[in-house]
C-alpha cells in the first residue's frame, strides 16, 4: 500500500472574523496525492485564491493521510465546508 494525501486548503472565518457566516470557505481539495507529489494528486475542488475584504484573516492548508486511494466527488458548495464531515 503507498501513502496518499488529501490536502484541504479553506478559510475558517470567511468572510471576516468578526462575521464568519460564510465559515469555512474551501478553497482547494485534492485526494490520492502520493508521498509529496502534489502535481500527480486528483483535483476535487480547483483552487480559487483568497479575496477577503481588509483586516485580518486566517487561512488553513490541511494534509491528511489517506489509508489508500479514495475516490470522492466534488462538495455542492465551496461555502460551509465542514472538514470534520468531509
Amino acid at each position: 500500500m503507498s501513502l496518499t494525501h488529501e490536502p484541504q486548503n479553506f478559510h475558517p472565518d470567511a468572510p471576516s472574523p468578526a462575521a464568519p457566516r460564510l465559515r469555512s470557505w474551501l478553497h482547494w481539495l485534492a485526494i490520492n496525492v502520493p508521498s509529496t507529489d502534489v502535481a500527480r494528486g486528483e483535483v476535487v475542488t480547483e483552487y480559487e485564491g483568497p479575496s477577503p475584504p481588509r483586516g485580518a484573516h486566517r487561512y488553513a492548508l490541511l494534509a491528511f493521510k489517506q489509508p489508500g486511494r479514495v475516490a470522492a466527488r466534488p462538495p455542492l458548495s465551496r461555502k460551509g465546508f465542514q472538514v470534520r464531515a468531509w
